[in-house]
């Protein structure tokens, strides 16, 4: 979606907002439709044609509204709603679903949706400009609830669960662009990028024997799960100067107590949403032969900075960090 600025003869603009007029490439499954029937390189005369008509009634207006004061969004994506939130851009949000509740920065009294079978006629009744769907959505029904709107050209965007640090750069940029700020999507990508820079130069000062062997719990209960390569939370390890226990693994992964202790890490990490989740970990039955728990190296993490594929993962690498080499990284200047 782009916004369309047009002069006004009274020195103001009308700021129009215009569906996407191509598929960003990189994101196949991603349903971002214009206008079919009309050619492309006449929508913006069309839009033109329609302004003069709007003008024509209107009185002088002294402000031009913002993107943000002409964007509605509802974002049925816990990562979307994050990046919307890096952006500035939460209080364009008319609706959310329950995994992004909680999540930092979103306004209150928002209509919530569940994610994986959202009302879509409920969901338009809150007349979006855009909706931002996580691919979940229909991967897990085998349908796609939102396809009659976006066959008549509603801006619908199914957002993919990215697992690496470059698939977060990319929705940045694409979320950024379709809500008509691509300045601001380059700036958080430069920030982004200016710190994971910043801690690589430091770890690289770190010798390989010094890089601890890190067991990251990510889900605790009947079955304990994990990571292993492929995914960013073990781009961040690495980048913080570990090695995962699970590299030779890929992707995300159930694990059994019997393979960490074989592996003996020494420091565990979790960001299982419990404020008594490492507590948990050191009391487990047999787990005191593990070198990290009887060294008390045991960490809870941020979760909302981890659990989410978006810029906030750059505060987690930077806590990993501290928690791995605190040596190095203690009074280190952010």
């Amino acid at each position: 979606m782009s916004i369309l600025r047009i002069p006004h003869v009274f020195n103001s603009h009308i700021s129009l907002v215009l569906p996407p007029l191509h598929r960003y490439s990189g994101f196949m499954n991603r349903s971002c439709r214009g206008f079919p029937a009309i050619p492309v390189r006449l929508i913006p005369v069309l839009a033109v044609l329609a302004a003069a008509v709007l003008m024509a009634g209107c009185s002088p207006r002294k402000e031009s509204r913002t993107v943000r004061d002409t964007l509605r969004i509802v974002s049925l994506s816990p990562a979307a709603t994050s990046i919307l939130h890096d952006l500035s851009l939460t209080e364009s949000l008319v609706g959310i679903d329950r995994w992004s509740a909680p999540l930092q920065g979103v306004p209150d009294g928002l209509a919530v949706f569940d994610m994986i079978n959202p009302d879509a006629e409920r969901v338009m009744a809150l007349e979006p400009d855009i909706i931002f769907v996580s691919s979940m959505t229909r991967d897990a029904t085998g349908r796609d609830p939102f396809k009659p709107f976006s066959e008549r050209g509603m801006a619908v965007h199914y957002i993919p669960v990215s697992e690496s640090l470059d698939a977060i750069r990319r929705d940045v940029r694409f979320i950024a662009e379709a809500c008509g700020a691509p300045e601001s999507g380059e700036s958080l990508v430069g920030a982004m990028d200016a710190t994971l820079r910043r801690i690589s130069r430091i770890v690289a000062t770190i010798p390989e024997d010094k890089r601890k062997r890190v067991y990251f719990e990510i889900g605790a209960g009947s079955k304990l799960y994990s990571f292993g390569s492929g995914v960013y939370l073990d781009e961040l390890v690495c980048a913080a100067g570990g090695k995962n226990i699970f590299a030779g693994e890929y992707g995300w992964i159930a694990v059994h107590a019997e393979q960490i202790l074989a592996r003996d890490p020494e420091i565990i990490l979790t960001n299982v949403p419990d404020a008594g989740a490492a507590a948990e970990i050191v009391s487990r039955p047999g787990w005191d032969a593990l070198k990290a728990v009887r060294e008390r190296h045991v960490y809870a993490i941020d979760h909302g900075a981890s659990s989410q594929p978006a810029p906030s993962v750059i505060r987690a690498l930077e806590e990993i960090a501290r928690i791995l080499h605190p040596d190095v990284f203690t009074g280190e200047e952010k």
